[in-house]
């Protein structure tokens, strides 16, 4: 018998195809694996949303079309589409803390990460001060465990906002432009950096941290996230 890290259930584990494609150390039930919805190919060459064909996507035009934002990520990769329950996932991820949810997916990200990546250098997206009291757990530091890789502290958040998920799409846009500083710049210079975090949006995020990465002498940037909203 195997008890599912997600929802508690107990069953007796046989072969699926579910089983099969999550590989994740069996921590989940057949009937949560069912849920989970693998991004892939046709898909944005650039955020990993779901296309009818392979090419970029009418956000990332728009970001790429911009002075202030163009060149600042190379690529975003996405494990997962999210959807009802991996909102639930997410939510127990945050508010519980707990470091087994964290590692259900991490042979999923090393896959990506395999296949997409070499030899970065991780840098987790920070919480505000105020977020991090009201958690005490980061998620994006927890994912980023993941992997061997070296993981670096160096980015601090400095502005507290409203949770994204509350925010509509503008809202997202029209946030902070430099809600982030490199406290410690010496480990990535010269060093191609992935920013690990768990909800992929709009790219509002990861662009705002990729900013200073590139200023301080960051060769480029690209982003690893769990889900693809």
């Amino acid at each position: 018998m195997n008890t599912c890290v997600y929802c508690g259930i107990e069953e007796t584990r046989h072969p699926s195809w579910a089983t099969f494609f999550v590989v994740n150390d069996h921590n989940l039930c057949g009937r949560c694996a069912e849920h989970l919805e693998k991004l892939g190919s046709p898909w944005c060459e650039v955020c990993s949303r779901p296309m009818k064909e392979n090419g970029i996507c009418s956000d990332c035009n728009r970001w790429e079309s911009s002075a202030k934002w163009a060149g600042l990520i190379q690529r975003n990769r996405s494990v997962f589409q999210y959807n009802e329950w991996m909102q639930g996932y997410l939510a127990q991820l945050k508010y519980r803390g707990d470091a087994a949810l964290a590692n259900v997916f991490a042979r999923n990200l090393q896959r990506i990460y395999c296949q997409q990546f070499d030899r970065c250098l991780l840098v987790p997206i920070p919480l505000s001060e105020q977020r991090m009291s009201e958690r005490g757990f980061n998620q994006s530091e927890a994912l980023a465990n993941f992997s061997p890789e070296k993981i670096a502290d160096v980015l601090v958040r400095t502005v507290h906002e409203d949770k994204m998920s509350k925010q509509g799409r503008k809202g997202r846009l029209s946030g902070s432009a430099r809600p982030f500083v490199v406290v410690n710049a010496n480990p990535i210079l010269n060093q191609h950096v992935l920013l690990i975090d768990d909800v992929y949006t709009t790219g509002s995020t990861v662009r705002k941290a990729a900013k200073p990465l590139l200023e301080k002498g960051a060769i480029s940037v690209s982003s690893l996230t769990l889900v693809r909203s």
